[in-house]
């Protein structure tokens, strides 16, 4: 579950705004590798069998993420396929005609990529780039999981704060479990050689300075030994950074998470001892994670919660738990002592606490703080400035044609296409009745007959419409600037066309 939020939250909305899989198939270029490195259903099983490790770029031709992508897969492929010494192979997989491959993978989005190794799967969630995509598959192609003896133990133990050790008579154990290492990239996973011990699966942590052990015996149900890894190998309080996110991810039955932001001031290990102590309280069914601001990987997070340098330090406690409706909601608290912390979770937990949506916090992120007021020259700005209080009246005015995008400021999506609609709000910022707006999707809630399901949502509202419902979405593939003029001039009515419906009225 808290996978589920924070990978929308931090992460990722990667994948939202990606292509959905029921859109029409349309005869274009294929985007793929040629024939060579294609997978497809008749050569999968086979391919899985002689190659180990490889990666694979599942697409359709008409998806534009999967055209702006394939330029960079293409590079990957010509560098790694290229290279006799490179451990992983590349492949483009076409869904058009293959479509077990898709089904049996339950494939939602395009392009999805996957890192196959052994015949195991797994999904690559973060950006889309050449660099962190080598990143990735450089990552997957180790095999974290070595052979030791029992007279290495002791060794092996000393140069890690944890270390997941198992012994197995069963080689098809053995192998579930050096697969589980990969899949959950365990810093220290080894299978140990020792007749005196029986099986089972233990966790060695020295993370918090109490060095311990943990055994599972039962290997009768891998998703329990999962779970079970999972918690027992993780520090009271996760620092968040790019070598151990999936940690964070890693439980489902995760309800509720505290984030601590904070420097590496004079206050620094105090506020992560008061934090530890917490979570020895609450950890059992929370998260506890660490967000240091010097960090570039926490950096690019921070402006979710619209951070200043001011509002440090801060603890934001954010509900996962699926069965409430103040799921993704969060609230936040300055009082950083042990019984401040407790309190926020408390009232967290009897509901004495207002949980607001993301897009509404403020400076600091309490609610009723920073709401988006309108500022005064949102009118004079080439891209016009609409909340909830404006939106309605502008968006209906008789003299214009309003082109408004609904956004999130914590969206990739959003911020890829920003240039591209300032670009087209210039092109028209002289024009008597196109105007270019925006609005973020905080506002939409109090918009009477607007609804969406995504963003960034586009929408215009040409001369003559007297109901927000009547707006029309834009639902081209294309979001270059040539796209939305085209969009423009198809769909707003000419002077002449009024001039006729005038005169229609008249008669």
């Amino acid at each position: 579950m808290f996978k589920a939020v924070l990978c929308v939250f931090f992460l990722v909305q990667v994948i939202q705004g990606d292509t959905d899989t029921n859109q029409a198939v349309e005869d274009e270029e294929d985007l793929g590798l040629g024939e060579k490195w294609a997978i497809t259903d008749e050569n999968l099983e086979k391919t899985e069998q002689e190659i180990s490790n490889f990666v694979v770029f599942i697409y359709v031709n008409w998806c534009g993420h999967c055209k702006s992508f394939a330029p960079s897969w293409r590079k990957i492929s010509e560098k790694l396929n290229n290279d006799p010494s490179s451990k992983t192979k590349v492949f483009s997989a076409e869904i058009g005609d293959n479509k077990n491959t898709h089904n049996n993978r339950h494939i939602t989005s395009f392009p999805s990529i996957f890192y196959i190794r052994k015949g195991e799967w797994t999904l690559y969630s973060g950006m889309r780039t050449e660099e962190n995509l080598l990143t990735f598959i450089k990552k997957y192609e180790e095999d974290p999981t070595i052979d030791i003896t029992a007279d290495e133990l002791e060794e092996y133990l000393s140069v890690s704060d944890v270390a997941v050790v198992g012994k197995f008579s069963s080689e098809d154990d053995k192998t579930k479990f050096e697969n589980l290492s990969w899949k959950m990239q365990l810093p220290a996973a080894a299978v140990i050689d020792d007749k005196t011990r029986k099986d089972g699966i233990s966790v060695y942590s020295n993370l918090e300075g109490r060095p311990h052990r943990i055994t599972l015996r039962d290997l009768t149900n891998w998703e329990k030994v999962k779970k079970f890894i999972a918690k027992w190998r993780r520090p009271l309080v996760i620092p968040f950074n790019r070598d151990n996110h999936e940690m964070v991810f890693e439980l489902d039955d995760v309800t509720m998470s505290v984030l601590l932001f904070h420097d590496k001031d004079e206050g620094y290990e105090q506020r992560l001892e008061t934090l530890r102590k917490v979570a020895r309280t609450y950890g059992a069914r929370h998260n506890f994670v660490e967000m240091e601001m010097s960090n570039e990987y926490v950096k690019r997070f921070s402006g979710f919660f619209k951070l200043k340098s001011e509002d440090l330090p801060v603890a934001y406690i954010i509900d996962t738990n699926k069965d409430k409706k103040t799921k993704g909601k969060m609230s936040s608290t300055k009082d950083l002592s042990e019984k401040g912390i407790a309190q926020l979770i408390v009232d967290y937990r009897e509901g004495e606490i207002e949980m607001i949506a993301p897009d509404d916090a403020g400076s600091g992120g309490t609610g009723g703080e920073g709401q988006d007021d309108l500022p005064e020259d949102w009118e004079s700005r080439p891209v016009k400035y609409l909340t909830s209080g404006n939106f309605q009246d502008y968006a209906l005015s008789p003299s214009y044609d309003v082109f408004v995008m609904i956004y999130r400021d914590s969206c990739p999506h959003c911020q890829q296409i920003k240039p591209t609609w300032k670009q087209l709000a210039q092109k028209y910022e002289t024009h008597d009745t196109i105007k270019v707006a925006e609005m973020k999707s905080q506002h939409v809630k109090n918009v009477t007959g607007l609804e969406i399901e995504y963003v960034p949502t586009l929408i215009l509202y040409p001369r003559g419409v007297d109901n927000i419902a009547q707006g029309i979405p834009y639902s081209e593939k294309g979001r270059t600037l040539t796209d939305l003029e085209k969009f423009l001039e198809e769909k707003i009515p000419t002077k002449e066309t009024v001039e006729q419906a005038e005169l229609k009225d008249e008669l």
